[in-house]
């Protein structure tokens, strides 16, 4: 109970009885007593841990005035000692850790990741300058924390080893990750001008360097450990060591990661190996951090490639971490053939130009890169119906397609040329149908910052081989009865329906976020579309085609961000800035000049959204009322001479018609905003103030939001005819259910 209710942010009022008391006790005079009170309680996890819980709290909140406390170094100890038996190691005759506690003290202390943390918190607050008492009226207690910190780390180094596993290991890797954390936090709250700690009682580079040291040894031996956690706590604190002093960091990380990736035959090494490389990949990289870091960048893209594989999901998942952290740090440009050098720091040039030479791999790794991209492809397993399960695989393909989002949009043109072209090729000579959907993403996210090039290149071959296989029956037969669900795999009504799929998913993909860019094929887009609905008769077929509507209106009508790259338009579009790029690699953005190029709708873009709408809402609200009006007209008891399987067709041509007018309406949700509700709100309040008594109390008016509705004009034509449109399709559903 004390622990709530001692003050830790406020110094008490002193106590009359030590009014006068020589020498004069610190602002808060309880502590002496409090530790005093610890010695009287032995054994007890629970007590120890909300006791350094307490202390803890009580050095962050007072880093900047030690006085208050007046931290001597037997207290230290006493914590010391106290964290040391909290780590739970095996010591003595048994062979586990200590107990944690039982009875009421358990349910307050927590978990054991909690024990740790406090501790790791007293011991980065309690960390002072050994000399900063120079300022006489404001001492530095001598706490020598430092120094207690490299012998217990000393002492306990052999649990850190890798073939010393066992329960351990988490609170170890655990203890460094929330020190090297704790230590930047302080370190980044000290370097800020509205920092109130002193400059005498701040972090001096020697301290920082020293705290690197103690933690270093320790860290990399427990990055090669076998528990997943405490290697991912590991890699956190190498990340935080890294930003505090990457030059103490990177030599030997990397002296161990070479090794690593070069080795085919320890992958174990190689995975962690990699997981250490992207959680350390933006200190690593930033060329005024470490400036030394970027000519590796080429080279360790180059060796986790072989990473990429289907047969060992972890591998995979780490190597593609990796690759996106690389590729959003620096532009994937080939700087070599600009020849333009220089510009940057004076004593950094030969880094900045092993940096720009090494940039002349870039074209051979991105096609190396959709190499292993399509392997996976072909590799992926072979899915039934229309089940929908969570595996492995897909996982990872979810996470591969985000890699290639994230490589293709940091492309340079004349290199995304190249892999638009060869995603092209690879398209144009396969058919994959257990890959249907993951090219169909590929295609999407490809030439993203370029839709043209992403039209130019996939859209007409679409058309043509959709049309084509429209002629020839794809699609075409009802998907009727239990045949909706594994009758084939993949969903399909027919494995011959497989290539009209695969160039379905081309091209919703293609015509995805193009904005005006589709105008020039919008005669061409709108015929496709009209023969795809005429001739889609199969489940998969038209709710794809559905899908493609419901692009193409969300393509045109609605704001978005019309690029995601590592700059801004302007210095995208930049060419001498861009041919000296390697010298702002992983360099932060400044959010208050942050500059993004919005897609806002044109008015042709409206015009041809509107044309589509007009087109087929009012179709299929035909078409659905004359089913229903055909299936109303059927006597249950003398039915007519409809055969069942006319039947199952209508209940087929229902749902194709249905799922029109879903993704129709998904489409139209940026077109206008929602009704006003003032005049609602007004009968509303006045109804309510009724019901109360007249007290007149009513609901809050709602007010109307900016959400970039195309039409918020009322008395727009074009806003009355959505409306109504709305209107209609509501009373449509109505009648239906």
């Amino acid at each position: 109970m004390l622990s709530l209710f001692l003050p830790i942010e406020t110094p008490p009022p002193l106590h009359p009885s030590l009014v006068g008391v020589s020498p004069a006790p610190p602002a808060f005079y309880w502590i002496p007593q409090f530790f005093s009170l610890s010695a009287l309680v032995t054994h007890d996890p629970g007590f120890d841990s909300i006791f350094v819980g307490l202390l803890a709290s009580l050095a962050e909140e007072h880093v900047g005035a030690p006085a208050n406390v007046a931290w001597t170094e037997d207290q230290v100890r006493t914590v010391f000692s106290i964290g040391l038996k909290n780590l739970d190691l095996p010591v003595g005759s048994g062979s586990t850790g200590r107990s944690t506690g039982a009875g009421g003290t358990a349910a307050l202390f927590g978990s054991s990741g909690k024990k740790v943390e406090s501790f790791a918190q007293f011991i980065v607050y309690t960390i002072y300058p050994v000399n900063g008492d120079s300022v006489s009226d404001l001492p530095v207690p001598a706490t020598n924390t430092l120094q207690h910190l490299r012998d217990l780390l000393q002492a306990v180094e052999n649990y850190f080893h890798p073939s010393n596993s066992g329960a351990w290991n988490r609170s170890l890797a655990r203890l460094i990750s929330k020190l090297a954390s704790e230590f930047f936090k302080r370190f980044r709250d000290e370097a800020s001008p509205e920092c109130k700690t002193p400059a005498h009682l701040k972090l001096t580079r020697e301290i920082n360097r020293e705290f690197v040291l103690i933690l270093r040894p320790v860290t990399y031996l427990a990055m090669f450990g076998k528990d997943a956690l405490a290697i991912y706590s590991a890699h956190l604190a190498l990340k935080y060591l890294a930003w505090i002093e990457p030059s103490l960091i990177f030599p030997g990380l990397l002296d161990r990661i070479y090794p690593a990736l070069e080795t085919v035959n320890e992958t174990h090494r190689t995975i962690t190996c990699i997981g250490a490389l992207w959680a350390t990949c933006t200190p690593l990289f930033q060329r005024s951090h470490y400036p030394e870091g970027g000519q590796h960048l080429p080279q360790l893209l180059t060796l986790v490639l072989p990473g990429i594989d289907v047969n060992d999901p972890t591998k995979t998942a780490q190597t593609l971490m990796f690759i996106v952290h690389a590729a959003m740090a620096a532009p994937i440009w080939d700087l070599t053939r600009s020849g333009a050098s220089g510009g940057g720091p004076e004593g950094r040039e030969e880094a900045d130009e092993l940096c720009r030479l090494g940039t002349g791999v870039y074209e051979d790794w991105v096609m190396m890169f959709f190499d292993r991209v399509f392997a996976m492809f072909e590799n992926l397993p072979q899915q039934h119906g229309n089940e929908v399960k969570k595996t492995v695989e897909s996982s990872l393909i979810q996470q591969l397609l985000y890699t290639c989002e994230v490589v293709l949009n940091q492309l340079s043109p004349e290199i995304e040329d190249l892999a638009i072209k060869k995603i092209g090729d690879f398209a144009r000579e396969n058919v994959l149908p257990n890959a249907t959907k993951a090219m169909g993403t590929l295609i999407m996210v490809a030439g993203h910052s370029s839709p043209a090039k992403k039209l130019a290149a996939f859209f007409p071959l679409a058309c043509d081989r959709l049309l084509t296989e429209l002629q020839n029956g794809a699609a075409s037969d009802p998907t009727l009865g239990s045949s909706i669900t594994t009758a084939h795999p993949f969903g399909f009504a027919s494995m011959s329906d497989a290539t009209f799929h695969w160039f379905q998913c081309m091209l919703i993909g293609a015509v995805d976020n193009t904005g005006a860019e589709i105008l020039p094929y919008k005669e061409r887009l709108l015929e496709v579309i009209a023969e795809c609905v005429e001739r889609c008769r199969s489940r998969r077929g038209y709710k794809w085609v559905g899908k493609l509507i419901k692009g193409v209106l969300g393509s045109l009508t609605r704001v978005y961000p019309k690029d995601e790259r590592s700059f801004d338009k302007e210095k995208w579009n930049n060419r001498e800035f861009m041919t000296r790029s390697y010298l702002h690699w992983a360099e932060p953005c400044d959010l208050d000049s942050i500059n993004i190029d919005w897609h806002i709708p044109s008015p042709a873009e409206l015009s041809l959204a509107l044309t589509l709408i007009d087109t087929y809402v009012p179709l299929a609200i035909k078409n659905l009322r004359e089913l229903v009006a055909r299936r109303s007209a059927t006597s249950p008891v003398s039915p007519s001479t409809s055969s069942a399987t006319e039947q199952q067709i209508d209940r087929s041509d229902f749902a194709r018609w249905l799922n029109y007018l879903r993704n129709m309406i998904a489409g139209m949700d940026a077109l206008v905003p929602p009704e006003s509700p003032a005049k609602d709100n007004e009968e509303s309040a006045e109804a309510d103030g009724d019901e109360e008594g007249g007290l007149g109390i009513g609901r809050r008016q709602r007010r109307p939001v900016t959400a970039g509705y195309c039409f918020t004009d009322p008395e727009d034509p074009s806003c009355k005819r959505i409306v109504a449109l709305r209107e209609e399709i509501g009373d449509c559903l109505g009648d239906l259910v």
